[in-house]
């Protein structure tokens, strides 16, 4: 240890110097620190404007518009996007800009996770600021990528239900198709805005699903047991977004699957045997042709 002592015309304090043995103490020292991220540490420490992300994500859509090609990035690229984008989705205050980057991200195939759970966020927080076209934009972007929240869902269900009036009836189709895929007819909760659809627009599939759905819910309210046994034996990670969501609803819905596949192969075996004997052949009602 070296100590820097007081001299007559100088006044210094008394320190401690950090006294290496060799190369091997000051490497010791010197330990890098933990890479952190999933962006190679060259690229994320690179300093960006604020922005970039959404400007990055807005030149490639204005690429995609007039070549209708779409984009390919490297791994590296595409993960700083996201980091980017999710970090500059978080601050920004304006509803119609997420919006906007929803469907851009779907319209160019560009979908990660942690940024949509942010934009969910962002849309559930200032879901009364959407447009008719921006309720529109959501609804389809997370219906494109099968999107299951429950929050999520039922905010989307109570912005389409005080816009109806605004959307065409194309969009309605459009809609309802959207909502069936985030799970709106996993239960009979939001039965009530699949009628307000069908006002406008005659949809056999969606009345349907609706029929077998309320039917199934009549025949079991509940769970059954061997299927809550099932799915208690599921692990899933404990930072899994949809462990929660799994293990409260899984059972009702693989009851619900169970229920509906057996009224399904009931019916199979109701369908009268004459209409499905084997007919005359091509070549019988050739040969019987005058």
């Amino acid at each position: 240890m070296t100590l820097l002592r007081q001299g007559p015309a100088e006044s210094f304090p008394t320190r401690t110097r950090v006294a290496f043995d060799g190369l091997d103490d000051l490497e010791e020292e010197e330990e890098p620190p933990e890479a952190s991220g999933t962006v190679p540490k060259d690229r994320s420490l690179i300093p960006r404007p604020v922005g970039s992300g959404f400007q990055t994500l807005e030149n490639l859509y204005e690429k995609h518009r007039g070549t209708k090609e779409i984009p390919e990035l490297e791994e590296e690229e595409l993960e700083e996007l996201h980091v980017l984008l999710k970090d500059e989705i978080q601050r920004c205050p304006s509803i119609s800009s997420v919006a906007w980057a929803a469907k851009a991200i779907e319209d160019l195939e560009l979908e990660d996770d942690d940024v949509f759970e942010v934009i969910a966020e962002k849309v559930t927080a200032q879901v009364d600021e959407l447009s008719p076209q921006e309720t529109l934009d959501i609804v389809l972007s997370f219906g494109a990528i099968y999107y299951n929240d429950d929050d999520l869902l039922e905010t989307l269900v109570g912005a389409v239900r005080r816009q109806m009036k605004f959307f065409t009836n194309a969009e309605v189709v459009r809609l309802a198709n959207a909502m069936s895929r985030l799970g709106g007819l996993d239960d009979t909760k939001h039965v009530g805005m699949f009628f307000e659809m069908r006002k406008r627009v005659n949809m056999p599939l969606i009345d349907k699903a609706i029929r077998e759905r309320l039917r199934a819910e009549a025949t079991y309210p509940k769970p059954t047991e061997d299927m809550k046994q099932l799915i208690s034996k599921v692990r899933l990670p404990e930072n899994s977004r949809v462990k929660k969501q799994f293990k409260a609803k899984m059972a009702k819905q693989l009851t619900l699957m169970k229920y509906t596949s057996e009224a399904e192969a009931a019916k199979q075996e109701e369908i009268d045997p004459e209409l499905v004997k084997d007919g005359p052949s091509m070549k019988d009602i050739i040969d019987a042709s005058p």
